[in-house]
């Protein structure tokens, strides 16, 4: 895969460590002066010197400004753009990127409020195919990150009143913005770190590459690589946003191409009982970020003295710039929660548009509906009502026959949570860090339960207990009735976006500490647990086997009494000893069969008793969601935007249908309808019955 051209591309990075009001960072003239290196490393991208543009500490807003026009203006290829500092926010959560003189209490005063920088990238760069962002502050997801709405091109024209015309040949211009933290979270540079952390572990993958992950990286492949690094040691989940192919496309030369994995195949225990795992070691400066997140220090340092300003360079040459056109389509990529706006939960039976794709079986729409913002979770059916939460805060309870909203419940953050129906009461997990119970008749609060961290995980209810997972690494275990908590048991990193099942008195769940543990139910004590790497995947138990994804692409068989492995399987198609590469998908078993999907793009099915492959389907892009499987058939959603609809026997396609967006999460099937969630916006509603109509 082609890199950008070097020379019609530029960077400018600005780094503050040297404050008068808030804590010094001298972690990021460090940072931001190796990352410069980097880039203009031959060996990872190699742009030229002078197309390279660092800022230090003395920079002004206007100087930030007047040097991101100025490399955009030579620009036609790829902007980056970078800033590691303080972050600030004000009561509206408008970020500001702090600079030398900012004050926390007035945000506003001495920094640079990011939408006057992502309008001048916007504006000044119209000409750049791709424009990439990378923030490491504090609150950088308010930048516009996982959750952002993503609209089709007609609509976010309309939206800007913008004609468009300056759009490139071959569709390939857009952006994307990394952040270090969400929207609500810190990000840390520890006492006596060699760089912040989120920006050590890029330099990390940019010095030292990603094992078997082809001649190049992607932005998208680097972000996965330091997500999966910094939720394993307990960091703030970086985020990232991006539009059409830019995020996919390669960015930077992959260092470890070609060289042999410098460990083990991870992830093989001994057969019985396996012994309390220990949490995943650290490296030395990952130590001082946990003491650092300890003490509530976030991106600042013990006092020190203050770092010298960096050198502050000269402008690019070529001081001659086009007339700036008035601000043009592509830079709604960032807006996110403003093209949210146009929604407002408003059910529609129209086809879609999604690029230039052929566009099979529309006419199995029943109904689609306009949840606002992005959808990364399940939906879940119950007595004929949709419940499904969004990533504008919202769980929605939508009306499963005609797609008319019915209620909505507004939580403190997004929600990546699949709620539980039980005896009326919808159970949820959301980012603002509480588990919530409502009545599922009225959208009414019945309690909530507060946790350390944010919940993304989705709960299971048995027996007047509620299971839920959450990011402060504990499972717990509350009272259905009341909220209250019955136990909690503590893991060595996130329970991540997963339903634990509770089965035979014993709840079952992965972890990222790279652990999949069975727990007592009655009383939260560890029965067993056994290593397969880092797990976002919810298992599921049959004839006493417990079946999970987990690290290096493989999904495991379990006893579900003792924890030995029964077997494990591999995916075979662009397979990688990659330890930051997981299954995802949850696996579902019917008839004798384990249908999951994998990273590797395939949809597998496996004889349950043996993990022998029985056949692979190959979509176009990664699956992270599980299966539904009704009526001998598999339906599965990708990222390649496409609902699949399986034969179970042979894996042979049925029929498949093009949403909007990607789809991350799993179908649900009910009553000839498979409803099924985009990380666009919508939840579609599609006849799996439906004949197709003559011409």
């Amino acid at each position: 895969m082609a890199l950008p051209n070097t020379g019609t591309s530029a960077a400018v990075l600005i780094g503050v460590a040297a404050y008068t009001r808030l804590d010094p960072l001298p972690a990021v003239t460090a940072g931001v002066t190796r990352m410069a290196e980097l880039l203009r490393d031959r060996q990872v991208w190699g742009l030229p010197r002078e197309q390279v543009t660092l800022l230090g500490s003395n920079a002004s807003r206007d100087t930030v400004l007047g040097a991101v026009r100025d490399a955009a203006s030579g620009c036609t290829d790829t902007l980056l753009v970078y800033f590691a500092g303080h972050g600030l926010r004000d009561r509206s959560d408008e970020l500001y990127l702090a600079l030398a003189d900012a004050d926390d209490e007035h945000p506003e005063i001495a920094s640079l409020a990011y939408p006057e920088l992502r309008r001048v990238v916007g504006r000044a760069g119209y000409r750049a195919r791709r424009r990439i962002t990378m923030l490491d502050c504090c609150y950088s997801g308010l930048a516009g990150g996982m959750g952002a709405a993503t609209l089709a091109r007609p609509d976010l024209a309309h939206l800007l009143e913008e004609d468009g015309d300056d759009e490139p040949e071959g569709g390939d211009y857009g952006s994307c913005v990394l952040t270090s933290a969400p929207k609500t979270g810190r990000s840390f540079a520890p006492p006596g770190a060699r760089y912040p952390e989120f920006t050590g572990e890029l330099i990390e993958v940019l010095e030292h590459g990603i094992p078997d992950a082809g001649p190049t990286l992607s932005v998208e492949q680097i972000w996965r690589r330091v997500r999966r690094r910094l939720l394993t040691q307990g960091s703030p989940e970086p985020q990232q946003f991006g539009h059409n192919a830019v995020a996919r496309q390669g960015w930077v030369h992959n260092r470890a191409h070609g060289r042999a994995p410098s460990f083990k195949e991870p992830f093989e225990a001994p057969t019985g009982t396996a012994p309390a795992p220990a949490a995943p070691p650290l490296r030395p400066d990952a130590v001082l970020r946990a003491a650092s997140r300890t003490t509530g220090q976030s991106l600042q340092t013990a006092p020190t003295p203050q770092a010298p300003p960096m050198p502050q360079p000269s402008a690019l040459p070529g001081s001659a710039r086009p007339a700036v056109r008035g601000i043009t389509r592509r830079r709604a990529i960032m807006l996110g929660t403003a093209v949210a706006a146009l929604a407002g939960g408003i059910a529609e039976a129209v086809n879609l548009t999604s690029g230039t794709h052929s566009e099979p079986d529309k006419w199995r729409l029943r109904w689609r509906f306009d949840a606002a913002n992005a959808l990364s979770a399940a939906p879940t059916i119950a007595d004929g009502v949709v419940y499904v939460g969004s990533g504008d805060y919202n769980l929605y309870a939508i009306d499963a026959a005609t797609g008319t909203k019915k209620w909505a419940f507004k939580t403190g953050d997004q929600i990546n949570s699949s709620p539980a129906v039980v005896d009326g009461v919808v159970y949820f997990g959301s980012d603002d860090r509480n588990v919530y119970a409502v009545h599922a008749d009225t959208g009414r609060k019945k309690w909530s339960h507060q946790t350390g961290k944010a919940v993304a995980a989705s709960p299971a209810v048995v027996g007047g207990t509620v299971y839920i997972g959450g990011w402060d690494n504990h499972m717990y275990a509350l009272d259905a009735a009341t909220g209250a908590e019955k136990w909690s048991f503590p893991t060595g990193a996130y329970v991540d976006e997963v339903r634990p099942v509770v089965v035979g008195g014993l709840v079952y769940f992965g972890s990222l500490d790279k652990s999949f543990y069975a727990l007592d139910a009655a009383t939260g004590k560890k029965k067993w647990a056994y290593e397969i790497g880092a797990s976002s995947s919810s298992p599921t138990a049959a004839g006493g086997t417990v079946y999970v994804g987990g690290g290096n692409d493989s999904v495991f068989a379990l006893n579900a009494a003792t924890g030995t492995k029964k077997w494990s399987y591999r995916g075979d198609a662009q397979a990688t000893t990659n330890r930051d590469s997981e299954i995802t998908s949850s696996p579902v078993q019917a008839d004798g069969v384990l249908y999951v999907g994998s990273w590797d793009h395939n949809v597998y099915a496996l004889d349950a008793a043996t993990g022998t492959k029985k056949w692979a389907y190959e979509t176009g892009d990664e699956v992270w969601g599980g299966p539904a499987v009704v009526g001998g058939v598999v339906y599965i959603g990708s990222f390649d935007h496409r609902l699949y609809a399986l034969d179970a026997a042979t894996g042979t396609k049925k029929w498949s249908y093009e949403t909007d967006f990607q789809i991350p999460s799993s179908p649900v099937v009910k009553n000839s309808t498979v409803f099924v969630c985009s990380n666009g916006q919508y939840v579609y509603a599609l006849d799996t019955s439906a004949k197709k109509p003559s011409s």
